[in-house]
């Protein structure tokens, strides 16, 4: 059985919608050259719960093209972005009784494969820290013996997370965020129990530049070695108030839109002189990963993490 597998779209009209649509149609034109006997998508098929009817017409153009390049079947799994409680976003599929299309709640077994949408303890999230919560891998594998592989959507970097039996991240169809910059999506293709293969996606490369701003210095990036045509680019300025104050976006968007980028997102990062700066800890990271960072060293590590998200969440709630 050769089989394809993929995850997490995130199909949306507010956000990149032709890159969506142009990496749709070429996983369409690659799956059209390998004829395998199954395509699996581990979830979050779209964005949001309630897709709107552009976003529907999408997937239904692409199932309906598709569906004619595989032998055997199209498997859809609800990710909790489709599902709004308990009513999937992808159960007007179901109506529609599209010839070959599956759609199911994980987690879902097919042919020896085990497929879900969930956390995994130990995997790396897509910010690049391990994950604390979640389930248990040991637990799945001994509970599902009857499986040689294990396919997980929900996180969206791509990765391994055991050999034997192989587990791994499908990864997200696009990069969402910037912590994503260095990633590369692909799909995965299996002969039976055996990875054959990869289909290695071209999205839209993404560049950070983090720039220290100090009284009449400013550390520039190399920009002018850096082909950023049709780039999605970040530029984070670090530095006290006072320093910042010198720094004017609107040139630097002029400059950039100069460069043929394809978006800019400019922030500032405000530090005090008299303190030691922690590069990790700022503004583009969760609170989970910035309690993690700043307790790393204490040896009740997880128990002030996981008491500091409980202030926060108090505090926000109140």
């Amino acid at each position: 059985m050769k089989l394809v597998v993929a995850a997490d779209f995130h199909i949306s009209e507010d956000r990149r919608y032709i890159d969506t649509a142009n990496l749709l149609s070429y996983i369409l034109g690659e799956i059209g050259r390998i004829h395998p006997d199954y395509l699996v998508v581990l979830g979050d098929i779209f964005d949001k719960r309630r897709p709107t009817p552009r976003e529907m017409r999408l997937l239904d153009r692409w199932l309906w093209s598709i569906r004619d390049c595989v032998y055997d079947g199209i498997v859809l799994l609800e990710g909790n972005h489709d599902l709004d409680r308990e009513v999937s976003a992808l159960s007007y599929l179901q109506d529609l009784a599209i010839d070959k299309v599956l759609v199911v709640r994980p987690p879902y077994k097919l042919g020896g494969f085990y497929f879900d949408h969930a956390q995994v303890i130990g995997a790396i999230a897509d910010n690049g820290f391990g994950l604390h919560e979640g389930q248990a891998l040991s637990k799945i594998t001994e509970q599902n013996s009857d499986c040689h592989t294990f396919a997980f959507g929900h996180l969206h970097k791509p990765q391994i997370l055991q050999q034997i039996p192989l587990a791994f991240y499908a990864g997200s169809l696009d990069k969402i965020t910037f912590a994503e910059a260095e990633d590369q999506k692909k799909l995965w293709i299996f002969d039976g129990p055996t990875q054959i293969d990869e289909i290695l996606l071209p999205t839209r490369p993404m560049y950070q530049f983090n720039i220290l701003v100090m009284d009449g210095y400013v550390s520039l990036p190399p920009w002018p070695i850096v082909d950023l045509t049709g780039a999605m680019v970040k530029v984070v300025f670090s530095g006290t108030r006072e320093a910042l104050k010198g720094i004017d976006p609107a040139l630097l968007h002029t400059y950039m839109q100069s460069r043929g980028i394809y978006s800019l997102k400019v922030a500032f990062d405000i530090t005090d002189k008299s303190v030691s700066r922690n590069e990790i800890i700022n503004e583009s990271v969760s609170e989970q990963v910035a309690l993690e960072e700043y307790f790393k060293d204490y040896p009740s590590k997880d128990e002030l993490v996981v008491k500091g998200l409980s202030i926060i969440k108090e505090v926000s709630n109140g």
